[in-house]
């Protein structure tokens, strides 16, 4: 055994190279490594091993290491065999290469629906409006916390309430989301941030409660009534506990 130095200076592998006439395999044990660096840093620190077999200029088997977290100097011990006829071995060569982990993170997490670079999750819990933008806020996908949902488009108010009716089916359901007019009536917002650029009022909607003398009608909700349009949106009393969409950018998203 003996280190191998890799031309292109990515490090030191201590191997172990022996062949089987017999069952006509190669076998390759990477035992341990030093100074492992890899070819492109900018996917991170963890490097792994890539080991290729090939034969004139045709590559025929790729194998690779674990990954070895948080150092350089990685000792592995693993084993690999590769299947080469005898009468090839003088033309088989095995080609070391020093890899970044490239780990492509699922850009929501678990239990969220993904459309249009943001994750989105139906609670079936009642809660009062405000109740339910904290508890959203409870989920973040790295520094960004989730928020009631916005909709922005008539394909977005679509999905938001066929997600919920995927989860309910055939259970009609009134659910909060994130526009409200609580600072300045008639100056909707939503909690996010993001601009009041669409709506799809049912009907006389807006109406602030006008037909109630019991409180403002400040927060917003997709509302389901046999007389109304499907998917509208109707303002209601933020005391009122309705389930309700979370929305969040997906880690695709800077």
């Amino acid at each position: 055994m003996a280190y191998i130095q890799n031309e292109v200076e990515l490090g030191e592998l201590l191997l172990s190279l022996n062949y089987l006439p017999s069952a006509g395999r190669l076998n390759v044990d990477v035992i341990r490594a030093k100074q492992l660096l890899q070819t492109d840093m900018s996917q991170g620190s963890d490097p792994f091993v890539k080991i290729q077999l090939v034969h004139g200029l045709k590559l025929v088997k790729t194998k690779k290491t674990s990954f070895m977290r948080g150092t350089i100097d990685p000792f592995y011990n693993e084993s690999f065999s590769f299947k080469v006829p005898q009468e090839e071995l003088e033309n088989a060569s095995l080609v070391f290469t020093a890899m970044p982990e490239m780990i492509q993170p699922y850009p929501c997490p678990l239990f969220w629906m993904e459309y249009e670079g943001y994750c989105y999750r139906f609670f079936p819990l009642n809660k009062t409006w405000a109740e339910a933008d904290l508890y959203c806020a409870e989920f973040s996908t790295g520094t960004k916390s989730a928020k009631l949902a916005s909709i922005h488009s008539w394909e977005e108010n679509v999905f938001v309430h066929d997600l919920v009716n995927s989860c309910v089916p055939g259970i009609p359901t009134d659910i909060w989301m994130g526009l409200h007019d609580r600072r300045q009536e008639g100056q909707f917002e939503w909690t996010d941030g993001t601009s009041y650029d669409y709506n799809y009022w049912d009907g006389n909607q807006p109406d602030d409660g006008i037909h109630s003398a019991l409180e403002e009608e400040d927060c917003v909700q997709i509302w389901y009534r046999h007389n109304s349009a499907l998917r509208s949106w109707n303002d209601n009393s933020c005391s009122q506990k309705f389930p309700f969409v979370c929305k969040i950018p997906s880690r695709t998203i800077n």
